[in-house]
């Protein structure tokens, strides 16, 4: 066969396509070259319209309690102590508005007593703090002083001001032990676990050798510092397994185990009611942090005007004799974190739900604008 060779035609116009790219690159160059100076100057002229990014200016910690409030002496005495800006407002939380858009407060402590805690009204502090900007989130990062009058009040807030950081976290939770696997292993928290049938979660599996008894909780809330409570609950009671329960009291949290004595007793709506008759013990709580995963155990004080029954949500009203709230309060719990409102996310539309999270300690709200 014989070999191929190139024509002088295609050599020719090879020739011709190289020097025709190579004067094409070449005016190129020299278009640049002539475009240099132009825009080196408009480069120099563009300096001076950059302009410095304008600084927020934010107020640290922010204590906001109504004129009249019985706990306005100690909401002065608290800011004396953090050293923050004191808020009053005579009648409607939203009056302080103007000033918190201005403020922007990192950190907002709201002093009310029971009374005020309406399910309602703490809806409006939760979503006032979201609309001091723009977007959904929550712009400050905030908890309620309340405890159930003023002497226990002096008492939780003296408490407060002497607390200080403990050297390792130690985790107590009554929960299914698959919903905190990774603590130990990823991040060297201590944790313990007990277990309940009767679980505010899913796969709820337990026997009697790991079982959250009465006398395994109360020996958590001791050698903690934060509790989790995956439990079913009500604004005055959280209910274990075996009839036990832990209650809210005049007198503090109180455990609740049935005794084989059967009483009787009339019941709220009339008629008689007969069960075994419980024998009740106080509970001291030495942590600094409940985390009440609980059905409406946040509930102080009556019920939300807008019970939405369409997402599991129901009518068990807050009392504040009985709340779990003050009562755990009361007994030694530095910070209590529980819901008001019953939440079923298997119901729930999607669009209605805004997952939050703390980025180092920080709201996301604040996290995204920093």
């Amino acid at each position: 066969m014989q070999k191929y060779q190139p024509s002088n035609i295609i050599r020719i116009s090879i020739l011709i396509i190289l020097i025709s790219l190579l004067v094409s690159c070449t005016k190129g160059i020299t278009k640049i070259e002539e475009e240099i100076p132009k825009l080196e100057k408009e480069i120099e002229l563009n300096k001076t319209e950059i302009k410095s990014p304008v600084p927020i200016y934010r107020t640290k910690y922010m204590i906001i309690v109504k004129e009249n409030s019985t706990f306005k002496q100690e909401a002065e005495r608290f800011s004396t102590k953090k050293n923050a800006e004191l808020l009053t407002y005579s009648k409607n939380f939203n009056e302080l508005m103007s000033i918190l858009r201005t403020k922007k407060p990192i950190y907002t402590a709201i002093f009310a007593t029971p009374e005020e805690l309406t399910p309602d009204f703490i809806d409006e502090i939760d979503l006032s703090l979201r609309d001091i900007d723009d977007d959904p989130y929550l712009d400050t990062a905030f908890g309620i002083l309340t405890s159930r009058n003023l002497i226990e009040f002096k008492k939780y807030l003296d408490r407060l001001i002497s607390y200080a950081p403990a050297e390792k976290m130690k985790i107590y939770a009554v929960a299914p032990k698959y919903t905190y696997t990774n603590l130990e292993s990823d991040f060297n928290i201590d944790i313990k676990y007990h277990c309940l049938t009767n679980c505010g979660g899913t796969y709820c599996i337990c026997t009697d050798d790991n079982r959250a008894t009465l006398e395994r909780i109360k020996g958590g809330f001791q050698n903690s510092n934060i509790v989790v409570m995956d439990v079913h609950g009500t604004p005055s009671a959280m209910t274990l397994d075996n009839g036990e329960e832990l209650v809210g009291s005049i007198n503090g949290l109180i455990a609740k185990k049935p005794t084989k004595e059967i009483v009787c007793y009339e019941g709220k709506g009339g008629g008689q009611v007969c069960g075994p008759k419980s024998e009740e013990l106080p509970i001291s709580v030495n942590t600094n942090l409940v985390i009440a995963e609980s059905c409406t155990t946040g509930r102080i004080n009556g019920l939300p005007n807008n019970i939405e029954t369409e997402y599991g949500d129901y009518n068990t009203e807050g009392e504040i004799n009985s709340s779990l709230v003050l009562s755990f309060l009361q007994s030694g719990v530095l910070n209590y974190i529980a819901a008001t409102h019953v939440a079923n996310t298997a119901i729930l539309p999607e669009e209605t739900i805004i997952e939050e999270s703390f980025l180092q300690g920080t709201p996301i709200g604040v996290a995204l604008k920093d």
